[in-house]
């Protein structure tokens, strides 16, 4: 799929997508709820053959946004006023603006990612602070294999079903490296991915000897239990025996998006 050619999709808050190499007007509407969390994530697994997926991104949108994509940590004045800023600590959401802006401009500065992103010169629109269902930064979120959204808005972090994609390609991404194959087999489950969200330093951590380790777990667990899912799913191990690599455009595109 071509990046420049993504859009957002549905109605109610003014985004900016990438169109034809040029911003272009469009609309993400408000989706909470578990369930338009599951349907959209159900797909994906069903697509990607990652069994637990669904069951994962529902229980980490509780955690991070109580399942509303409209939710952030960050900059009021960064973003459209539908946006619901969930903090009133202001140094939170200034650090977290901040670990935004670093991650993107070092990005840039390095050649790594989004060199040639239409919105380099707006630091609000990559800096914003974090996100959507998952609590996405920018850059991470837009990090997918094969570079599909390079080029796209950094507020596609509200958009469901792209952030979903984006989502299941990070997922993708920790269980494809170095670290995850040295956790022992037992210890190659849900948590650990959960862990690398907060910071991909605390995937190994399975011996929780840092305390966020235990903050992430403990967090996971009501989240679990928010969702109606078994806290046990935390410590299931992550089944490949069905998934071939696929990347954020063949998801895409075996989800009509064009």
């Amino acid at each position: 799929m071509d990046p420049a050619s993504l859009i957002l999709l549905g109605a109610g808050v003014a985004l900016l997508a990438l169109a034809g190499g040029k911003k272009k007007p469009a609309d993400v509407k408000k989706s909470s709820g578990a369930q338009n969390v599951r349907e959209i994530a159900s797909k994906i697994e069903k697509i990607a053959r990652v069994p637990g997926f669904a069951d994962f991104a529902v229980a980490t949108a509780w955690g991070e946004s109580r399942w509303n994509n409209l939710a952030a940590l960050g900059l009021p004045e960064c973003l459209p006023n539908t946006i619901n800023v969930q903090s009133t600590d202001q140094g939170a959401k200034q650090n977290e603006a901040e670990k935004a802006r670093s991650l993107w401009e070092m990005n840039v500065s390095k050649k790594w990612r989004f060199v040639d992103n239409p919105w380099n010169d707006d630091v609000c629109r990559y800096g914003f602070g974090s996100g959507g269902w998952y609590g996405f930064l920018p850059a991470t979120a837009l990090s997918v294999r094969g570079k599909v959204y390079d080029n796209a808005d950094p507020y596609l972090v509200f958009d469901p079903l792209h952030s979903t994609v984006m989502l299941l390609d990070f997922v993708l991404r920790k269980i494809d490296n170095s670290d995850w194959r040295s956790l022992p087999k037992d210890q190659q489950n849900w948590l650990a991915v959960r862990r690398a969200m907060a910071a991909s330093q605390f995937m190994t951590d399975w011996k929780e000897e840092k305390e966020r380790s235990q903050d992430v777990r403990r967090r996971f667990e009501g989240a679990l239990k928010e969702s109606g899912i078994p806290t046990s799913f935390m410590y299931k191990p992550i089944d490949l025996s069905y998934y071939k690599e696929i990347g954020a455009a063949k998801v895409l595109q075996s989800l009509g998006v064009k």
